[in-house]
Order: C-alpha cells, then structure tokens, then sequence
C-alpha cells in the first residue's frame, strides 16, 4: 500500500505586504518559509497639532499639514505632506519619524525605512527610542529577522518606554525563527 504526504503551506500577509511566496518543488525536504509580519506592532504614533499661521510653501506650513493629516488617520496625505517638508528641509527627524510610521501604516514597510533610519540619529531621544520601535517592526514586516533582533535588542538595553515592548519582540521573533 503506497502511502501519500500532503503538505500544507500557509502564508500570511499584513497589511499591503506582500506575502512570502511559497517554497519551490515538493516541499518534502524544504521547511515552510518563516513569515515574521504578524509579529509586527504597527500603531499610529500620538502627535500634537498647534494651529498656528504659517507662510504658504514653507517647510513649517508642510510639516503641520502633513501632521494633522497623520492625527486624522490619512496616511497617504501625511505621507505626501511630510514629504513635502523633507524636501524642504532634508533631514528633519520628527518629520522623518512621522513619514516613516504613516509609510508603515500604509503597509510599504520599505519606504518606511530610510526615514526611519534617519530618525534613529535624532539628537532628541524620545524621537530615537521611537524611531527603532518603529524600525524593529519595520524589518518584521519585510521578513528580516536578524535586523529586526539587532534592533530589538539596542532598543531593550536602552530602558526606555519601549524596552519591555522590544523585549517581547526579541522574545516572539527568536521563537519563530528557531520553530522551524
């Protein structure tokens, strides 16, 4: 009697991420690919708008509509205005924070990278902190597990108000990579 295995591979996809394709061939000898994205902690991050008069066109006008724009949960507007103030003034970190975060709400983890990248080297501390939280799960949603432990890891021996957060995160993501 001959006997048949069936293999089942499940994938999952967060948000507008593209999920991991499938592993090639049979599968009897290829362990399913480790999706991480569902590890991910995505939220919106708190901010404050004052309403003030700002010149049009300037850095200061682009920066407090993209910010409202984030407050009210369109994200594809925030991220356009926040552009628009990084254009105007390259480098700013909360702008850089803030475009970051929307592009991963949007579920386009990669453009949220480099932004974030930039906010991780804020002189500002809080805008640090924030910025690796947001990179951690950032590389979750892209499948990459090792930046994602780095970061988790800088962020937990920080001690600041995402360390047991980022804790949690080294934890799940260690016992999803060795669950294969």
């Amino acid at each position: 009697m001959a006997a048949a295995a069936v293999v089942v591979v499940m994938v999952v996809s967060f948000g507008n991420a593209p999920p991991v394709p499938p592993p090639e061939g049979s599968g009897t000898s290829t362990p399913s690919p480790i999706v991480l994205a569902p590890l991910a902690r995505i939220e919106a991050l708190p901010v404050r708008v004052t309403r003030e008069s700002f010149e049009a066109g300037s850095f200061e006008e682009a920066r407090a509509l993209g910010l409202e724009a984030y407050q009210n949960a369109t994200f594809d507007s925030a991220a356009a205005q926040l552009r628009v103030a990084l254009d105007r003034n390259p480098g700013d970190p909360e702008v850089s924070l803030y475009l970051g975060s929307a592009e991963l709400l949007l579920g386009n983890p990669a453009a949220a990278m480099p932004p974030l990248e930039v906010a991780s080297r804020a002189k500002d501390a809080a805008i640090q902190e924030e910025a690796l939280w947001q990179l951690a799960n950032g590389w979750l949603l892209m499948n990459q597990g090792d930046d994602a432990l780095a970061t988790g890891r800088e962020l937990g021996a920080r001690g600041g108000v995402h360390a047991a957060e980022a804790d949690s995160l080294v934890a799940r993501t260690e016992r999803a990579l060795h669950s294969r």
